[in-house]
C-alpha cells in the first residue's frame, strides 16, 4: 500500500476526473498511478517508459496509449491527440532528464506537473517557455500523507478499482533476496515482493 499511496498522493495535487494525464515511468509507483488515475475517472491516461514489459502492464491497467520514450514520437502524437493543447497533468516518476523535458513540453497551459521520481543527478529545466509562460503548477512529492492517503488507498482497493497484486510481477522467499534485487535493478518488471511465511 505504501508505493500506491505515493502515487495517490501525487494525483491529489490536481484534478483527475475527466482530465488527460501522462505518466512518465511505469515502475510500481507509476503503475499504481495509472490504476488510480483510471479509478478516479481520468478521460485519458498515457504511459511512457523504456521497458516493454512495464508498458504492457500499464496498458492492461487502462492506459489508452503507451510509448517507448526512446523510440516513439510521443510528443507529436499526444499534442495531435489533444488538439495542440497538451495534457492536464503529468506524473513524473522516472527521475530522468528526458522525461522532464518531454513532460513539460506536452503539459498544457496552467497544467499540473507532479515530481515523484528521484533523479540520480541534478535536473535542468527550461523555465521561461515550459513553466513560466505556461503558468504551470509544479509539485514535489515525498512519500504520502500518512493517514489521509492510507484511507484513500484502502477505499480504492476495497472498491476493486485498484488491485495491488496485479503490480507484483515476482514473489520470492527471503532467502532469494539476491535474485529479487537483481530483478528490481533491471527495471523491466513490476513490484518484487518477498513472501515471509509464519512458522
Amino acid at each position: 500500500m505504501e508505493p500506491c499511496g505515493v502515487a495517490v498522493h501525487g494525483l491529489s495535487k490536481g484534478v483527475v476526473s475527466g482530465k488527460t494525464l501522462a505518466v512518465f515511468g511505469c515502475g510500481p509507483i507509476g503503475l499504481f498511478g495509472v490504476q488510480a488515475a483510471v479509478a478516479y475517472g481520468a478521460a485519458k491516461v498515457y504511459a511512457i517508459d523504456i521497458s516493454e514489459n512495464r508498458l504492457k502492464m500499464a496498458q492492461s491497467f487502462g492506459a489508452i496509449k503507451i510509448f517507448n520514450a526512446d523510440k516513439d514520437p510521443l510528443e507529436k502524437i499526444i499534442l495531435e491527440e489533444t488538439g495542440g493543447i497538451g495534457v492536464d497533468m503529468v506524473l513524473e516518476v522516472s527521475g530522468n532528464q528526458k522525461a522532464y523535458d518531454q513532460g513539460l513540453r506536452i503539459l498544457r497551459k496552467a497544467g499540473t506537473f507532479v515530481i515523484i521520481g528521484v533523479a540520480a543527478k541534478p535536473i535542468q529545466l527550461e523555465i521561461p517557455t515550459n513553466i513560466m509562460y505556461k503558468e504551470a503548477k509544479l509539485f514535489g512529492i515525498t512519500g504520502r500523507e500518512m493517514y489521509e492517503t492510507w484511507y484513500q488507498v484502502l477505499g480504492l482497493i476495497q472498491s476493486g478499482k485498484v488491485n495491488l497484486a496485479q503490480v507484483v510481477s515476482h514473489q520470492l522467499p527471503p532467502e532469494k533476496f539476491e535474485e529479487g534485487f537483481k530483478v528490481a535493478k533491471e527495471a523491466q518488471h513490476g513490484k518484487v515482493a518477498f513472501i515471509f511465511h509464519a512458522r
